[in-house]
C-alpha cells in the first residue's frame, strides 16, 4: 500500500513517462519495522471485530474425501489469504479435535480451543449462535478451511478473512513523515484500494477537538462553563434537529476541558452554534481536515467526510 501510494504521487507529479523511463531514484519515509507492526495490528483488529460477528462457514465443501489432496489443490484460494495461512481439508471430526490434511499430503489436527471463537454467524449485528462446546459443532468432514499455526500454544487454529476493512497510518508529528501505512487487509491483484488515503469516511467524534480549538482561539478557556442541556434547532422548515449525548443524559454547566474529555455532543454543538459554523469550517480548512466542509451544524459532530491521512495529519499538527 505504501509503495503504491508513492507510485501514485510520483505519477501525478512527474508524469508516466518520467516515472517509468526517467531513471528516478526515490527515497521514502517508511520504516519497515513499523510497517510490519502496523499491518499486524490492523489485521488483529479486523480479525477481532470480524470474530465478534461469528463464523460464516468453510471456503468449500466436498462430499467424497477419497482423493482429498487433489480436491484441495483444485480449490481456488480466497483473495486475502495471508502468507502464513494454509488451506486444509477436514478429514474427520470429534468432540475434542478434528483431523485435517494439507496440499502436500501431511496431516495434523485442530483442537477445540482452535475453533471456540467460531460461533454461528446470524446477522450483521452482534447476534451469534450458541457457545462452541465441541469441534464438530463447527467443522464437518469435507470442509475446506483456512488455518494458521499458533506457535505460542502449539496448535492449529481456524481462520476466516474478515469482511470488514480498515486502514492505519503512523506519522511522526514533528516532521510529518509517514512511517507506516496499511490501507486494508492485504494488498494484491484484486485489492489495491487504499483506505488510508482514498476512502472518504465520516469524521464522527474525532472532529470535536477542532470545535473546542475554535473556542479556545476565540476567547474561551479550558475552565469556561458551557451548558450541557437539551438543544433543538429548526434546520429546515417544519423539521427540528435535536442531538443527544451518547449517555442520553444531561449534565448542566460543564467546563470545556470536561466536554472534550467526555466527548459531549450537546456541549460541542452548543459551542458551534454560539461561535458560528463559519469559524469551525475555517479551522477544518486550515488544518486540512476537509477543504469543502459546509457550514451545517451537524458537521460540528463529525457528519462530514474526509480521509484517514488528512485526519492523522491534522492531529499531528
Amino acid at each position: 500500500y505504501f509503495a503504491e501510494e508513492v507510485r501514485r504521487q510520483l505519477k501525478a507529479r512527474y508524469g508516466e513517462e518520467s516515472l517509468y523511463q526517467g531513471g528516478l531514484a526515490v527515497r521514502s519515509t517508511v520504516n519497515p519495522r513499523l510497517q510490519a507492526i502496523a499491518a499486524d495490528a490492523l489485521r488483529e483488529g479486523l480479525t477481532a471485530y470480524d470474530r465478534r460477528h461469528g463464523y460464516r462457514g468453510p471456503v468449500a465443501q466436498i462430499t467424497n474425501t477419497a482423493d482429498w489432496q487433489d480436491k484441495l489443490k483444485e480449490t481456488k484460494k480466497p483473495n486475502g489469504l495471508l502468507d502464513n495461512w494454509k488451506m486444509a481439508i477436514v478429514l474427520s471430526t470429534g468432540t475434542e479435535r478434528a483431523e485435517i490434511g494439507f496440499e502436500n499430503g501431511q496431516k495434523s489436527h485442530i483442537p477445540l480451543e482452535g475453533v471456540k471463537w467460531a460461533r454461528e454467524y446470524l446477522n450483521e449485528g452482534y447476534a451469534q449462535g450458541p457457545a462452541i462446546s465441541a469441534v464438530n459443532d463447527v467443522l464437518s468432514k469435507g470442509d475446506i478451511i483456512m488455518v494458521s499455526y499458533d506457535t505460542d500454544n502449539s496448535r492449529y487454529e481456524l481462520q476466516q478473512i474478515p469482511e470488514v476493512q480498515g486502514g492505519v497510518i503512523a506519522m511522526d508529528p514533528h516532521t510529518g513523515r509517514v512511517l507506516a501505512m496499511q490501507g486494508g487487509w492485504k494488498y494484491g491483484v484484486f485489492e489495491q484500494f487504499n483506505r488510508a488515503t482514498q476512502a472518504q469516511r465520516q469524521l464522527g467524534s474525532a472532529f470535536k477537538p477542532f470545535v473546542y480549538l475554535a473556542a479556545l482561539v476565540n476567547g474561551f478557556t479550558p475552565a469556561t462553563l458551557v451548558l450541557d442541556a437539551p438543544f433543538v434547532i429548526e434546520d429546515r422548515p417544519g423539521h427540528f434537529w435535536s442531538p443527544t449525548n451518547y449517555s442520553n443524559e444531561y449534565y448542566g454547566p460543564t467546563p470545556i476541558r470536561v466536554g472534550v474529555e467526555k466527548s459531549r455532543n450537546l456541549m460541542t454543538v452548543r459551542l458551534a452554534d454560539y461561535l458560528g459554523m463559519d469559524i469551525i469550517v475555517d479551522i477544518a480548512k486550515r488544518f486540512g481536515v476537509d477543504e469543502d466542509m459546509q457550514p451545517h451544524l451537524a458537521n460540528s459532530l463529525g457528519a462530514g467526510e474526509t480521509t484517514l491521512v488528512k485526519m492523522v495529519s491534522a492531529y499531528a499538527v
